[in-house]
């Protein structure tokens, strides 16, 4: 879902993609200049084909927007993708939380569950890591601005099957100096991890 309106909420979006070729996926994004609304319980599902740019559940796109991203979710059992993956992405002065970011399968580079440009927190994030290779690093949150990245978890497996998951770069619970709350969970071996 594309919302061009400032006061315009997205909910319960999702975009999935099983085969071909596509560029960059948004399960919403808000795209007014000054977006104000909420994007909410926005999925993206992918179990093959090749995405070439970016993933996002839920995405605002302009830096003086003010609206919020949460309860975003993003399952990659398959395929490949040529950018990163976001649970939520906000560029204006809004947060980024409550994601869940599940990975099962296929290839991609640096995975997020929570990523802010401005004061927004990236906060309560998750990223469950079960299979599949990044080629990058994880974050549960990332705040590029002054937002808050406490509260995100990233769990390597589920503490029942072996997690056949491979990560190059750091696990990383939230990039600012304060990480209460941040949780690594590992669950399972098996798992090849550049640096904790």
């Amino acid at each position: 879902a594309d919302v061009r309106t400032k006061n315009g909420n997205a909910v319960q979006n999702r975009a999935e993609i099983t085969g071909g070729t596509v560029g960059t996926v948004y399960g919403a994004s808000l795209t007014a200049a000054a977006a104000a609304g909420t994007a909410d319980r926005n999925q993206v599902a992918i179990s093959g084909g090749s995405v070439t740019g970016n993933v996002h559940g839920g995405h605002i796109a302009n830096t003086a927007a003010t609206g919020q991203i949460k309860n975003s979710e993003v399952n990659i059992a398959g395929g490949s993708v040529g950018g990163t993956v976001y649970g939520g992405y906000n560029s204006g002065a809004g947060s980024a939380t409550d994601a869940v970011v599940n990975i099962t399968g296929g290839t991609m580079h640096d995975v997020y569950g929570g990523y802010t440009v401005g004061a927004g927190a990236a906060t309560g994030n998750i990223v469950n890591l079960l299979g599949g290779s990044v080629g990058g690093s994880v974050y549960g949150g990332f705040a590029n601005g002054t937002g808050a990245t406490t509260g995100n978890t990233i769990a390597i497996g589920d503490g029942t099957n072996s997690a056949a998951v491979t990560v190059t770069g750091d696990l990383v619970g939230g990039n600012k100096s304060d990480t209460t709350g941040n949780i690594l969970a590992i669950k399972s071996k098996g798992a090849h991890v550049g640096s904790l």
